[in-house]
């Protein structure tokens, strides 16, 4: 079964691959497009050179708190988007960015959106993105009232906006989360970089003393804003407590562009720091610093590159948490450093630990700095060459595909492959003997299942690795409910066996075993199912799952008594096949029952790959 479930989400991650228009970047001058006055405020310029157009590759992971894979996770950089497969991967090549600029963004129904801005480097980019679950709470509009947790604090006025500007009344849900400077996951969890831009346009790099996301809806799952003013309080930690100025910069995340913006400014009072803001997103307290970009290299003592290595930089005597920089498969690591100081380097191992310390800089402002390699020796630590084939059941090589290689440590390393062979280097830690490994041929949906191995030095040769393990049938998709009283999201998987049916005026697809699951659709305005193209169907559709859970979905138009105000679906095929042949195509819709003024409503997205049978 799990051998199903990695090659099924592994199939939507590239089925989900679609182009839209592509994000207008430029040096010196990024606009958002116009938004009313309750909205973020539109950024002027930001002076920070992002370079030309380059085509750059990716391969990253989507995480939760406590380090498991996010399946089925959307990905998007700049007009492309695919989806995690399983392993909470993804793997998206040649993808138009700016020369000094990407950014990644990631969301999953169930959890605040996250991202990750880098400067890419010409090869592989490695990129881990931690989401935080969703923790929410219900108010009533049109009383002042303050929310706090854990030393942290939300005043609201009661006041509250649609987008449209008009005003709203009703309950609201509160969704909001505070990630600490101190917290070991701040780099995967904190949206973008810590890349600001001030209020005179330059650009800063921000020491953070915490960062908090507040999001709003309506009863219909509208967005909302706040109307007037509310009032921030931000903890500071203990290890910043010292030295913290009486008053710092408050900056707010662009989800448009991956960067902060100042706008406004905190107070201390005794260990809080209290501001007030007129929109909400992700507001981030932090110190701006003059930067500058350095590129570090970190290979073995053959001059193999060492991946997935991390090295955290400090500023001698400033900033007490640090940057850090994740080697790519060649070895590579870019990001930005304050400017005019000492450097502390530390490479890290992949169990945590520090194998070697070095001190670089200082820098001037402006500039890139390129760092002489670093060189770990086996007398540093111990380390091995991972080396194979990951080839297709035919013997071929495989031309676009991925290994995992999986340790005690949490965070894996991961390699792309293009041509089939793959040779990287690993340190190994102490009293560690032995890892698994797994290979996936992202072009033909095949795996080749999880492998163990004993590590060798110097070399390790696991020889061909033959993706094998096929996938059929299966139905995955999202699911978001919202009521006056609740709220839910989740992930459901519906597997094989199904009967399927095609015809011009009708898709019928039954699961024949275990649970009950039905999707019987029509097109609408006279439409025919007969090309791979995006389709409306017929309101009076059915899509029912009983899977011996709550909640049950039956989404048609009359259910009893119940007035049912919203019955929609849309479907995008991408392959009508021939009888026993694939049907292949992704589905988005919305169900919304409104009885006693309690307003059900119901949205799914997901992804159907079923063998017709007629």
């Amino acid at each position: 079964m799990r051998k199903y479930l990695l090659l099924v989400i592994c199939f939507i991650m590239i089925l989900n691959f679609t182009n839209c228009e592509n994000d207008d970047v430029t040096e010196n001058s990024i606009e958002n497009p116009d938004m009313n006055q309750n909205e973020n405020p539109n950024p002027i310029t930001l002076n920070y050179d992002f370079g030309n157009d380059v085509n750059r590759n990716f391969i990253g992971r989507v995480i939760n708190e406590d380090n498991e894979p996010l399946a089925a996770a959307t990905i998007t950089i700049g007009s492309e988007t695919t989806q995690t497969d399983l392993n909470g991967m993804f793997v998206m090549n040649s993808i138009l960015v700016k020369e000094n600029f990407a950014y990644i963004k990631a969301s999953l129904v169930g959890y605040f959106n996250g991202s990750k801005s880098i400067i890419p480097l010409d090869g592989e980019n490695v990129i881990t993105i931690m989401l935080k679950e969703r923790f929410s709470v219900v108010r009533e509009a049109g009383e002042a009232f303050t929310l706090e947790y854990d030393e942290y604090a939300i005043g609201f006025s009661g006041d509250f906006v649609r987008e449209d500007g008009s005003s709203y009344s009703g309950p609201v849900t509160i969704a909001f989360n505070y990630v600490s400077p101190s917290d070991e996951n701040l780099y995967k969890l904190m949206p973008g970089m810590l890349l600001g831009q001030d209020t005179d346009d330059e650009a800063n790099l921000l020491e953070t003393y915490g960062m908090l996301t507040v999001e709003l809806t309506g009863s219909a799952n509208e967005k909302l804003q706040i109307a007037s003013d509310s009032e921030l309080k931000f903890p500071i930690v203990e290890e910043q407590l010292a030295n913290a100025p009486d008053t710092i910069p408050l900056w707010y995340f662009d989800v448009d562009h991956g960067y902060w913006i100042e706008e406004g400014e905190a107070t201390k009072v005794g260990s809080q720091y209290v501001g007030t803001v007129s929109h909400f997103t992700t507001w981030n307290s932090g110190i701006p610093y003059s930067n500058t970009k350095i590129d570090i290299t970190v290979l073995n003592q053959n001059n193999i590159p060492l991946v997935g290595i991390d090295v955290y930089a400090y500023p001698q005597g400033g900033a007490l948490f640090p940057i850090i920089l994740t080697t790519n498969q060649d070895g590579k690591a870019s990001d930005f450093i304050f400017t005019n100081t000492l450097m502390v380097l530390e490479v890290k191992g992949h169990c945590e630990e520090t194998i070697t310390t070095l001190n670089v800089g200082p820098f001037p402002q402006g500039s890139t700095s390129v760092i002489p390699p670093i060189v770990i020796t086996e007398t540093i630590a111990p380390q091995s060459e991972i080396q194979g084939t990951l080839k297709q059941c035919d013997n071929v090589n495989v031309t676009n595909g991925y290994v995992i290689l999986r340790r005690n440590d949490p965070n894996p390393v991961f390699y792309t492959i293009s041509d089939g062979d793959f040779e990287f280097s690993t340190l190994i830690c102490q009293g560690e003997t032995s890892f698994s490994l797994e290979g996936y041929d992202v072009n033909n949906f095949q795996s080749t299942g999880e492998n163990s191995y004993s590590f060798v030095t110097p070399i390790t040769d696991v020889g061909d690795l033959m993706t094998c393990n096929d996938v059929d049938e299966y139905i995955v998709y999202n699911l978001d409910i919202s009521t006056t009283s609740f709220s839910l999201s989740e992930q459901r998987l519906v597997l094989e066996p199904f009967h399927a049916s095609i015809e011009p005026d009708r898709l019928y697809i039954e699961k024949t075993l275990e649970e009950e699951f039905i999707m019987d659709f029509n097109p609408s305005d006279g439409e025919q199912f007969i090309n791979a193209t995006t389709y409306e169907t017929d309101n009076n559709f059915i899509f029912k799952h009983d899977f011996g859970q709550s909640p049950t979905l039956n989404w048609r138009l009359f259910i009893g008594s119940i007035p049912i105000a919203v019955n929609e679906m849309t479907l995008s095929f991408s392959e009508i096949g021939a009888i026993g042949e694939y049907i292949t195509f992704t589905f988005e819709g919305e169900h919304v029952q409104i009885d006693d003024s309690n307003i059900w409503s119901e949205r799914v997205s997901g992804t159907a790959r079923v063998r017709r049978d007629q």
